[in-house]
């Protein structure tokens, strides 16, 4: 499953657990201390398929536009989605 938007718009990314030293919170991904990341900053994140438990979730995400933009961009690119 794959899951592109800010947390503000898709509502159902706060309830994906995912490991990470950040999350959705408030409509916005924060860092490990709370605080809004940029809303340039892309977000990419693998977590559990809130439907169907035994699959992954796949999140391209960030807190505005141009952040899912960067995160897209990056998983189309195949020489920068070696280093993911």
């Amino acid at each position: 499953m794959l899951l592109p938007g800010t947390p503000a718009a898709i509502p159902l990314l706060a309830r994906i657990p995912i490991s990470a030293p950040l999350g959705p919170s408030a409509g916005l991904w924060r860092d490990s201390r709370g605080r809004p990341l940029p809303e340039d900053m892309g977000v990419i994140v693998e977590g559990q398929n809130p439907w169907s438990p035994r699959y992954a979730a796949l999140l391209v995400t960030g807190n505005g536009q141009e952040g899912i933009r960067r995160a897209a961009m990056v998983l189309a690119s195949a020489t920068l989605r070696r280093v993911l």
